[in-house]
This record gives C-alpha cells, sequence and structure tokens, in this order.
C-alpha cells in the first residue's frame, strides 16, 4: 500500500481512539488513568493492529455519505466538473466512439485523463489535494463515530466540553474538506484547459519514471 492510501486509512483512527480516551478522560479521568495502569504494550498492540480495520470502515462509512449526498446529482462526489471540461476530456482521450456519459464512465474517463494524460509532477498534486481531502472527511466521520460509540458501547457520558470539542474539530475538519474539494476541482479543470488545448503533451514513457 503507498504512503498517500496508508496515512489516509491510519489518522481517522488515530482521531477515532483520541476522542474516545478524550471523552473518557473528561467524563472520569480515573477510569483512564485505571486503563493505563494495565499492560500498556498489550493496550498499544490492539490498538495498533486496529488501525487499518478501523480505518477501513469509516472510510467506507464516508464514502457512503459522499455517494448518498451526490446521489441525485448528475456527477460523483470524486469529480464534478462543468460541461466545458467534459467535452475537453473527451477530445483528450481520443475515443474511437463516444461512450454514454453515465456516471461510471465519466468517473473512469476523469481516473484515466488524470493518471494517463497528466505529468507525473500534475498528477501528484492532484494526489496530495485527494489525500488531503480525504483525511479531512475521513477524520470528520471518526469523530463522530467516536462520540457515538462512546456514548452508547463504552458508556461514556456526554460531557458538554467532550461535545463541544467534537463539534468544533469536526467543522474544522469539514471546512478543509469543502475548500480542498474545490481547490482540487478547481485544479483538475485548469489541467483540462491545458491538454485539451495542446499546450501539454502527453507524457512519454520515460518520463513517467
Amino acid at each position: 500500500m503507498d504512503s498517500d492510501r496508508t496515512i489516509r486509512y491510519v489518522t481517522p483512527p488515530a482521531f477515532f481512539y483520541g476522542n474516545l480516551l478524550l471523552g473518557a478522560w473528561l467524563a472520569d479521568s480515573g477510569r483512564v488513568d485505571a486503563l493505563f495502569k494495565q499492560d500498556v504494550p498489550l493496550l498499544a498492540g490492539a490498538v495498533g493492529a486496529s488501525l487499518f480495520p478501523i480505518g477501513f470502515i469509516i472510510a467506507g462509512i464516508s464514502t457512503l455519505i459522499l455517494r448518498l449526498m451526490f446521489a441525485p446529482s448528475k456527477h460523483s462526489y470524486e469529480i464534478a466538473l462543468d460541461d466545458d471540461a467534459w467535452a475537453r476530456i473527451w477530445r483528450s482521450l481520443k475515443f474511437g466512439r463516444l461512450p454514454e456519459k453515465s456516471k461510471m464512465n465519466r468517473l473512469n474517463a476523469a481516473q484515466t485523463y488524470d493518471h494517463e494524460l497528466l505529468p507525473k509532477k500534475t498528477h501528484a498534486s492532484a494526489v496530495r489535494l485527494w489525500t488531503a481531502f480525504n483525511i479531512a472527511v475521513h477524520s470528520c466521520t471518526a469523530l463522530v463515530l467516536s462520540v457515538i460509540v462512546g456514548h452508547w458501547m463504552l458508556h461514556i457520558h456526554w460531557s458538554c466540553c467532550w461535545v463541544l470539542i467534537t463539534l468544533l474539530l469536526g467543522l474544522l475538519f469539514g471546512w478543509i474538506a469543502m475548500t480542498t474539494w474545490q481547490r482540487h476541482m478547481a485544479f483538475l479543470e485548469l489541467q483540462t484547459r491545458r491538454v485539451g488545448e495542446g499546450a501539454c503533451e502527453v507524457p512519454k514513457p520515460q518520463d513517467q519514471t
């Protein structure tokens, strides 16, 4: 697994566990002290082993929510461009026969365009924006899940301070996700003008090494 995906799967669970500990400490600091008096290496191992599975679950829930939010739209949350940008993408891919402009075909065309036509460094910049968006969204979901799981499964009292901190962090991550998503779409739209208007050559195989 590449480093970008690793960060996307590890960071949200870290916020999940961190917010659970915060809530438990605010509700009953003695409970947290008692927890850390147990076998710390065993606890650390259990947390470490669960990071990727929990990260995968959090990412799945986030993706489901995003897809439901964009269900009424003709666009996927993964790519939303205006008609002119899409026309440039379709032309750049040089289809022998233009496929149906369905949501799935748009997504596949955008991924092909991004990975095949954009220069390596430009594609890397797009990946960084997309990674930042996913981390922000999944971390926001992790915070919400930590409050739900903490209260209903671990019986952690919903203190005003815990709820307020979670809300503020959630709003921050939500704002980061929204602004990063907008910047990512604007970045891709600009690249369609460069490639679509012939200002950027399709990279040769040796340029990708």
